[in-house]
């Protein structure tokens, strides 16, 4: 059925089309609209199998391709299995590896701040000017 109506809905439906149309013509008016609805429900089902008859027709050439497909992934499915077992040896090799050159990785990126020559500020520290200032004073030996 087309919509969900209940019984008392449909005796308030018959009353007001009695009402509208009169005892004469409601008789005639019921088979017009049963015709009506026979005319819709008919088209309707043609209309479906219609659809399903073009998506069977356009899905057969698709369902013969897939199987040809499926046929030729195997051998590439059954090759890559050996290969990740062979390579799970290996992540396990490289673990240890990953872990001992952490720390090295670590020095290599952090600056390097020589404090012999200079302070925070960039400039020469005073002991070390007095070193320069002291060698520089004193007359070369021949």
């Amino acid at each position: 059925m087309f919509f969900d109506v209940s019984p008392t809905e449909l005796l308030f439906i018959f009353l007001v089309a009695l009402v509208v149309f009169g005892p004469r013509r409601l008789p005639e008016m019921a088979k017009k609209i049963a015709s009506l609805v026979r005319e819709i429900q008919s088209t309707a089902g043609d209309l479906q199998r219609g659809l399903e008859k073009e998506v069977k027709d356009l899905a057969a050439p698709l369902k013969d391709l897939a199987e040809p497909l499926k046929e030729l992934s195997q051998p590439v499915r059954d090759l890559t299995k050996p290969l990740k077992d062979l390579t799970k040896p290996l992540e396990d090799l490289t673990k240890p590896l990953e872990d001992l050159t952490k720390p090295l990785e670590d020095l290599a990126t952090k600056p390097v701040n020589d404090s012999r020559d200079e302070d925070a500020t960039g400039d020469a520290s005073p002991a070390q000017e007095d070193s320069d200032v002291a060698s520089n004073d004193r007359p070369a030996d021949e």
